[in-house]
This record gives structure tokens, C-alpha cells and sequence, in this order.
């Protein structure tokens, strides 16, 4: 019977799911800002949506949907986490933790990128390690 879709494993797929974990918890731990965990939900679906679309468009590396989704909601923590910390997400578009269009453009558009990114690295490395093997 035919397997799931790979998803990653070993110190690579540890560390990105500790770099989620870590995200998760900096954003529930500000007091502050009670819509920094909405903007992380956000860049977590645009980045579901970026690793479908990425693996849509190069049908060789894709996961199937479900790894796709998987490697694209890393993806969408991991980008939505790199454009706050440059300024560039929700922050620098809303003015804070804001919930108007420009933050969820930022939140959807950097998720979705990351998520796209991080699926066809994941791919690459895959159907690499499948032509070796």
C-alpha cells in the first residue's frame, strides 16, 4: 500500500518545527499586542496556500496535498517570522498589530511565500535524494 507524502525528518525537520514552536510561543507570550497570534494564523494559511500553489506549479517535487500543506504552514511560520523581525509584515503594514487589509495582505503574501520557498527546497531535496538512492 503506497505511503503518505515525506514529510521532512531528522535535525532538518526538527529544527524547522522548533522555529514554529519558538514563533508560536513569542507570539502568545506578548501581552501587548492580542492580535499577533491572528497575524501568525494568517501567514500559517497563506503559507498553506503557497506550498499547494508551489507544489501545483512543479508537479515533479510536489508532496502530494497534504505534505504540501505541511512544508507550506512551516513555510508560512517561518516567513511571516522573517518579515516581522526585517519590519516588513504586520507591523511595518498596520502600524503595530492592526488587523486592516494591509496587515493581512503582508501576513498572506509572506506566508505564502515562505511556504512556497520552503516546499520546493523540501521537494528539490527530496526528488534528489530519490534519483540517489
Amino acid at each position: 500500500m503506497p505511503q503518505g507524502p515525506a514529510v521532512p525528518s531528522g535535525p532538518f525537520g526538527r529544527a524547522l518545527g522548533q522555529n514554529l514552536l519558538r514563533r508560536i510561543e513569542e507570539e502568545l507570550s506578548r501581552k501587548e499586542d492580542g492580535l499577533n497570534i491572528v497575524n501568525l494564523i494568517i501567514s500559517l494559511l497563506g503559507g498553506a496556500a503557497g506550498g499547494n500553489v508551489a507544489g501545483n506549479l512543479m508537479k515533479d517535487k510536489s508532496l502530494g496535498t497534504l505534505g504540501d500543506s505541511i512544508v507550506g504552514i512551516l513555510g508560512g511560520g517561518i516567513g511571516g517570522a522573517i518579515l516581522q523581525t526585517l519590519g516588513l509584515g504586520a507591523a511595518a503594514a498596520g502600524g503595530g498589530g492592526s488587523l486592516d487589509i494591509g496587515s493581512i495582505l503582508a501576513n498572506v503574501a509572506g506566508g505564502g511565500v515562505g511556504g512556497g520557498i520552503l516546499m520546493a527546497v523540501i521537494g528539490a531535496i527530496r526528488s534528489t535524494m530519490a534519483k540517489s538512492a
